[in-house]
């Protein structure tokens, strides 16, 4: 299980999925990274070390860095892509302020952001996904569709309005 939220919440969401559910979640951060690497060699793919982590947002896009294929790549986003290099089965990736994967423009296609490269390389790698927003989506089709094909590759197309409730109805609560 993977939680990705705003940096100003991985503490809450660690209290809260401890309280409510007794689940004990690693909060991915440099120190955690620090703390595996002395631990367990420099070498250590601090993924692999547990099987539920919480990271921020901010953590993962990362700054403007290298980038390949459109990707910005950090190195802790790199270290993801490859303790997953492929989809895996019963996986999950819970994605906190989804809307904020969401690329923001009017045109007809839509300008990715640096969160939006990072969560359409991330999100691949997990079959069940749940994004989580109390926010509106900005009203411009384009960019709700890219978020919803985010969610969901098979049944949203960006770039291809969402025609109605119906079509939300399966993927929506």
């Amino acid at each position: 299980v993977l939680v990705i939220c705003p940096p100003a919440v991985t503490l809450q969401w660690q209290e809260e999925l401890d309280q409510r559910f007794g689940l004990q979640f690693d909060l991915y951060d440099r120190d955690f990274v620090a703390a595996r690497r002395r631990e367990r060699g420099w070498g250590v793919n601090p993924w692999l070390t547990s099987s539920r982590f919480i990271v921020s947002t901010t953590l993962l896009r990362g700054r403007r860095s290298r980038k390949q294929k459109g990707v910005p790549r950090t190195d802790h986003t790199e270290l993801l892509l490859s303790a997953f290099p492929q989809r895996i089965p019963r996986i999950l990736l819970i994605f906190d302020e989804a809307h904020h994967a969401a690329p923001a423009t009017a045109s007809r296609w839509a300008i990715d952001s640096r969160t939006t490269r990072a969560m359409r390389a991330i999100t691949e790698r997990f079959e069940h996904r749940l994004f989580l927003s109390a926010t509106p989506h900005n009203g411009l089709s384009n960019s709700f569709s890219s978020l919803l094909q985010l969610l969901d590759p098979q049944r949203f197309t960006r770039g291809t309005a969402v025609r109605g409730v119906e079509e939300l109805e399966p993927v929506m609560v």
